[in-house]
């Protein structure tokens, strides 16, 4: 199985020296990730340009925030520089995230599938133009407007953000790929939920039921275990602040710790620390690898051996990295590297 990174940091100084230690280390891929203030694409772009081997994926960018033939654009010519090491990865967000963003989607599953589909068309296009008549987008893109292009891109594979089931079946249906969000990998929800839904969507698309399958799992590591633990517990309380991700948490049983959590939320604010003292040890075990680099090392391998036979062939260690400052990132991601590499006995 493949292990890639995703960093998912607001900072970006240590970064750069992150991904070039990833690419060292043997990881296939890294992950940007976006919000206020930081954009994936970009960052995507800063990073393929700083590398030669490893590939890189926006994880996950908002399709909510950009025009898909913009979104096309971009992915072309990040795949085009960077000789199709890029993937795109976007994402339909949750309500609250696009109520922020100003943008209200009424049925985001068919409108996510109308983004991918223009997209598609607009990297792929040819002197023929675009031309796409959906409920949600009506394309009229002449051949004339490509009249200058001289040189086609390679295609990126598109992989969709997903975790409940409706958004996890049209992901594998449309896209090329699936990546899960990190709280997605528990059971039973990840073997009663996921699986059923991804094989369905990839039935409809006449596509293999295997390969295409990212898991994102919040990885946390440290000589001091419970440094681990607290930073994976912070990522943790963020999520599940979030009442939309409460599906994956009430299907193991968790449902007082997070109505906990949320009317803490609600009352206080966003204080992660004091909401991290909410998650219990249980649920840290649960969505979470977190500890010394030999506890971390047979939590990957136990779980990559449990997601293998379903069909999984990537997972990305997410970093934890709320509340990290420039030298606290930098410390995690050093770490993880060292201790979760998929070249043994890499070093940085």
């Amino acid at each position: 199985m493949k292990r890639s990174l995703v960093l998912s940091s607001r900072v970006w100084k240590p970064l750069p020296a992150t991904v070039l230690a990833a690419e060292a280390a043997g990881f296939s891929r890294v992950w940007t990730t976006e919000g206020p203030r930081r954009d994936a694409l970009v960052r995507a772009a800063a990073l393929l340009a700083i590398t030669s081997r490893i590939e890189v994926g926006s994880g996950i960018a908002f399709a909510f925030s950009r025009n898909p033939l913009a979104l096309a654009g971009a992915a072309a010519d990040l795949a085009l520089i960077s000789g199709g090491r890029f993937t795109l990865g976007l994402g339909a967000g949750t309500r609250g995230v696009r109520r922020q963003y100003g943008v209200d989607i009424d049925k985001v599953a068919p409108w996510f599938e109308e983004v991918v589909a223009v997209v598609r068309q607009g990297v792929a296009a040819t002197s023929q133009g675009v031309s796409f008549d959906g409920q949600y987008f009506k394309v009229k893109l002449s051949g004339a407007r490509l009249a200058d292009v001289a040189e086609a891109p390679p295609e990126p594979p598109i992989f969709g953000g997903a975790l409940n089931p409706i958004m996890v079946q049209r992901v594998a249906k449309c896209c090329d790929g699936l990546a899960l969000l990190s709280i997605g990998i528990g059971q039973p929800y990840f073997e009663d939920v996921v699986i059923p839904a991804f094989r369905r969507g990839r039935e409809r698309a006449g596509k293999s039921p295997l390969g295409g399958f990212t898991c994102w799992i919040i990885t946390a590591v440290d000589d001091d275990r419970e440094r681990a633990r607290m930073m994976a517990r912070r990522q943790l309380a963020f999520y599940f602040s979030t009442p939309s991700y409460r599906a994956p948490s009430d299907a193991l049983g968790f449902q007082v710790p997070v109505q906990r959590l949320q009317d803490q939320f609600r009352a206080s604010g966003a204080n992660w620390d004091r909401l991290a003292e909410l998650i219990p040890d249980e649920m840290v075990d649960a969505f979470a690898v977190a500890g010394t680099p030999a506890e971390a090392r047979d939590q990957l391998n136990r779980i990559e051996a449990r997601l293998a036979p379903m069909g999984v062939d990537e997972l990305a260690l997410q970093l934890p990295t709320a509340n990290l400052d420039d030298d606290g990132v930098d410390r995690l991601s050093r770490a993880v590297i060292k201790s979760c590499a998929p070249l043994a006995g890499a070093l940085l």
